[in-house]
């Protein structure tokens, strides 16, 4: 269950599929990934944040989770889930778990979804049928201050 503290402060809880994508923060590269960041750093919250689609075909494995160190070092005080989508890709799945990235995102369509899930859980990483809300920040002329307002309605 995810619970959502509105302004008024009270809690409610909202159930949550496993195999879905929290709401998350989508990442072109490092400046959306530092504004993410310094907002859940204001608001005191983890964060889960989500590459663009298809990113481990485009980018690739390597450099999203370099992009996830690299934001984990800058704010080690904040806990940081870095979502890679490998789209229908089964073997960009496979290849982002040999790079080191435990949160996959791979269309519930694919028939080889289940033995991608099998090889995830036996190294200790998840792997999500499908996203949740996301919010894409590179259209705001003020990207820290989006975030932290979409971040607080979206924990």
């Amino acid at each position: 269950m995810i619970q959502n503290k509105p302004a008024s402060g009270a809690l409610t809880q909202h159930p949550f599929d496993p195999s879905t994508v929290p709401p998350a923060i989508l990442v072109h590269g490092i400046g959306d990934l530092r504004a993410a960041l310094e907002a859940a750093s204001i608001l005191g919250h983890p964060l889960t944040v989500l590459s663009i689609p298809g990113a481990a075909g485009s980018a690739g494995p390597a450099w999203f989770h370099a992009l996830i160190q690299a934001g984990q070092a800058e704010f080690p005080h904040v806990p940081l889930t870095g979502v890679l989508d490998c789209a229908d890709q089964p073997g960009h799945a496979l290849a982002a778990l040999r790079a080191g990235c435990r949160d996959l995102l791979l269309h519930e369509s694919v028939p080889a979804w289940p033995r991608v899930q099998a090889i995830a859980e036996a190294s200790a990483a998840r792997l999500y049928r499908s996203r949740g809300p996301i919010f894409d920040p590179r259209f705001f002329r003020e990207p820290i201050g989006a975030c932290r307002e979409w971040l607080a309605v979206n924990p």
